[in-house]
């Protein structure tokens, strides 16, 4: 019985303690240091992994399903889709867009390219599973086999030259919920 105060007391104090500790840590999320300041410069997008600054101003943003989409300059509101490569793309879980890179001397060599986890084994066509992986064999049992692929795009203007991509490098198979590209 003696136990039975003590338990009631532990818990009182558990449930007291948990929301000062989270109400101060939310507080020290919102806290910017000095000289910091926090405002939405592009929206819009969906769930966005890469931005690239391009010596002419223009930015351009990878979204996880495979779209590239570009503004114009920083005060742009509205971009333009420069590529689709959602066909392409194995969004799932932790797959999809991996990386966006342009060319050092972009955009007089106007060549972007797209690190993305690529829906098809290696040597396979995409899409193979869509954006999904069914079980079986199950996004955490045996996996879903897709590949790393490295495609360049060739820029006319803010948007995707008609020529198909540029498959730069492809290999290094995934299984499971791991994205290895290399």
């Amino acid at each position: 019985m003696s136990q039975h105060p003590r338990f009631k007391a532990a818990l009182l104090t558990f449930a007291l303690l948990v929301p000062t500790v989270v109400a101060i840590s939310t507080a020290q999320a919102a806290t910017l240091p000095p000289n910091f300041s926090d405002r939405v410069v592009f929206s819009g997008l969906t769930n966005p992994t890469a931005i690239q600054f391009a010596d002419d101003g223009r930015v351009f943003a990878a979204q996880k399903n495979g779209v590239i989409k570009v503004f114009d300059n920083l005060a742009d509101t509205t971009a333009t889709t420069f590529a689709d490569l959602s066909a392409n793309v194995h969004d799932f879980w932790d797959r999809g867009m991996l990386g966006l890179a342009l060319h050092p001397g972009f955009p007089a060599n106007p060549y972007v390219y797209a690190l993305y986890a690529y829906d098809a084994p290696i040597g396979g066509t995409p899409p193979t599973w869509g954006d999904g992986c069914p079980t079986p064999p199950g996004p955490t049992t045996d996996g879903c086999l897709v590949s790393g692929r490295l495609s360049r795009l060739t820029a006319s203007g803010n948007t995707r030259s008609p020529r198909p991509p540029t498959r730069t490098r492809s290999g290094s198979s995934a299984t499971v919920c791991a994205t290895r590209s290399g």
